[in-house]
């Protein structure tokens, strides 16, 4: 069984939550249905066409954490309710 895996960019002012999880990465976002979504970044960055030096890993105990602040930046835009 495989376990997801968890970092973050905290650079800008909604952090950038992303899961590994099987060898798919996906990025947080509370605004779709799935709540996770696959992009091409995410798919270049996984093989090297990006730079991990901004992501930290995080324990999964953080994770909800980064998920409320996220949510919370969408809601204050107007794009989350």
């Amino acid at each position: 069984m495989s376990k997801a895996t968890y970092m973050v960019d905290l650079r800008n002012e909604k952090p950038s939550l992303v899961k590994c999880e099987k060898g798919i990465f996906t990025r947080y976002d509370p605004r779709v249905p799935e709540e996770w979504k696959r992009s091409e970044f995410l798919d270049a960055f996984a093989h090297g066409g990006g730079d991990f030096v901004w992501y930290d890993d995080i324990p999964e105990e953080d994770v909800e954490f980064y998920k409320d602040k996220i949510k919370e930046f969408w809601k204050n835009r107007g794009e989350l309710k």
